[in-house]
């Protein structure tokens, strides 16, 4: 009797750790594939970073702007640009925080009015 119940549990045992290493290798390749696309992405955003030096080189020496002034610019532009996101990012949280309240507060009240629909027995309460 004790056998067949040990076997069992060996049996379950094998089986969740099959299922672990699945998931394991599932994870492991998710991020190879994460990795290689974070590469792809570094290598996108250095063509673009190339091209903008090389952009911003040539307006410097047509005399149209200067480096440093760019640099100021871009640099300000950035900054507007941060804040905006952040500010939005801000409302954001504000509004799910007031919606995880709300949505406990629902619960609570759903928890309480339970108590109502039982009498002291346990039993169901019939409204009509």
């Amino acid at each position: 009797m004790f056998e067949n119940q040990d076997k069992e549990i060996i049996s379950q045992m094998r089986k969740a750790l099959e299922e672990m290493s699945e998931h394991f290798f599932m994870v492991s390749e998710g991020m190879l594939k994460f990795q290689g696309d974070l590469g792809l992405f570094a290598k996108e955003l250095n063509v673009v970073k190339s091209y903008l030096e090389i952009f911003t080189m040539v307006l410097d020496k047509a005399g149209i702007i200067e480096k440093k002034e760019m640099k100021e610019l871009v640099t300000n532009n950035l900054n507007k640009r941060v804040n905006t996101i952040q500010k939005e990012m801000l409302k954001k949280e504000m509004k799910m925080q007031k919606e995880t309240e709300d949505m406990k507060h629902l619960i609570e009240k759903f928890k309480s009015s339970i108590n109502n629909w039982f009498d002291e027995d346990g039993n169901p309460i019939a409204k009509a």
